[in-house]
Parts: C-alpha cells; structure tokens; sequence
C-alpha cells in the first residue's frame, strides 16, 4: 500500500522508470550486482541509503535476491524511511561544522576534559600557549598536572563541585606550567556539559593568556613597594596631592588630617 500510495500500481514496469525521476535506463547506483556472488548464488542481505527523486524522501534500503515461485532469483527491497534521521544528522553535521569552525579557529585556548580533568580535545591555541607540538602529546596529561602545584588544591575543589552539580560555572585567574616548565598566569572559564543521561562526565574549558598583564601588576605593586620605603625612610613628613590639591598619601611621624590645600 505505501509503494501504491507513492508510486502508483507499477507491477509489470521497470523499476527505475516508477522509483526515479527521469530516468531512461538503469540507475547508476542499482545495487543488483551486490545481490549475487561470481556464481551467481545470493548473498547475504545489502543495507544501504538513497534519496528517492521522486517524493525526495530518504529511506535505508535492505535488499536480497531471493527465488521466486518460476524458479527465478529476484530482488527483494524493503525500504524503511529514515527522512527525519537524515535531516537531524544534517543539522548534526551543521552545528558541529560551526562548533569545529569556532573550536579551532578562536583566538584562545579551548580544551574538552573528562571528569579526571584528562584531555579529550584542545585547539591549537591551547597546543601553542602550553609549548608542545601538537594535542596528542597533551593527552598524555591531565589538567591537575599541567597546573602549578599552589593552585592545584582550588582547582580539583572547583572540578569536583561542577561535577556534583553544586555550581554550573567556574571562573579565576591561576599559573599553568608549560612543556619547557616556565609558569604563565591564565584566565580559566570553565563549564560542564551533560550527556544524554543527564550525567556530567565533561568540561570545557576556556584559557587567556594573562602572563603580561600580571606582570604588569606585579612591577606596579613593586613600584609602590619602593615608593613606600622610600617615603618611610624620610623622617620629614612627605604629602603627594593629586590636581585638585587633595593629599592622596603622605608620610608623617605625627598626624594630618585628610584636607585641601
């Protein structure tokens, strides 16, 4: 009834001239030459997939050659359609062109780990901001051992509260060691991801660079440091003021009130 309904009472007609469009011969995708051995004996059953030019529907097509009533070996297709599945597998492949396009093409290091904190995945820019060649040689890694050994406490706690499910986001500024074992600072976003069960067995990870600006901040407090010694070493009483005469800092053996000159 669904042939019927789709292409009509064709029994007697050629096939490829009921289940495709504007054919005038024989299909160059038949399969009948899958169907037979050297012999000429059947074979095991042949699964395969086509979009049928006619109504444009998808279907997985599970053929056999089987004998028939005169003796002779016929083509026996059942074709079940899988229209739906090939258009979310389309949209699968879409999406995952995009991520894939963002992933490896993103100016910052992106990393997938497991619930270990194992490597799965790292784009090339967490490759090149940790030093090594290529991500394979990070897989041999977890992210426990590429953090620097202060901050691996804070960072197994953070891990271990996004796996129980008692935060759904994770965020600090922490030093990482590099293949040449130099330490840089990066700012790490990271998040869970579910699967199917609603388990969280994955984390993606989110790295900046932020070596220059901390050292930016630390010369700074090194700088004030040294002011600060200087200024107490003085036994006179030292005033800075800012533009619009109010003292911002001053150092005095005796007190002063915070007013306008």
């Amino acid at each position: 009834k669904y042939g019927r309904d789709n292409w009509g009472d064709s029994v007697g007609e050629k096939c490829w001239s009921v289940l495709q469009s504007g054919q005038t011969g024989p299909c160059e995708f038949c399969r009948n030459d899958k169907l037979t051995d050297s012999e000429g004996n059947p074979k095991e059953m042949h699964i395969w997939e086509c979009k049928n030019t006619v109504n444009n529907q998808w279907y997985e097509c599970r053929d056999q050659a089987i004998r028939w009533s005169d003796n002779r070996f016929v083509r026996l297709e059942i074709a079940n359609n899988i229209t739906d599945r090939k258009l979310t597998e389309e949209t699968l492949r879409e999406r995952e062109a995009y991520l894939s396009a963002f992933f490896n093409n993103s100016a910052i290091g992106i990393s997938v780990e497991d619930s270990a904190g194992k490597y799965k995945k790292v784009n090339h820019d967490y490759v090149e901001m940790f030093g090594y060649e290529n991500e394979a040689e990070l897989f041999e890694f977890t992210v426990g051992m590429l953090t620097h050994p202060d901050d691996r406490m804070d960072t197994a706690t953070a891990l271990k509260q996004l796996a129980n499910g008692e935060t759904d986001f994770y965020r600090t500024e922490k030093r990482y060691i590099r293949k040449d074992g130099s330490v840089f600072w990066g700012e790490v976003s990271v998040s869970p991801v579910k699967d199917h069960n609603g388990e969280i067995n994955t984390f993606i990870a989110v790295i900046n660079d932020i070596n220059e600006r901390k050292k930016a901040e630390q010369a700074l407090k090194d700088s004030e440091n040294r002011m600060r010694s200087i200024l107490e070493a003085i036994p006179d009483q030292v005033c800075i003021i800012d533009d619009t005469g109010k003292i911002v800092d001053y150092h005095s053996t005796g007190e002063i009130d915070n007013r306008q000159f």
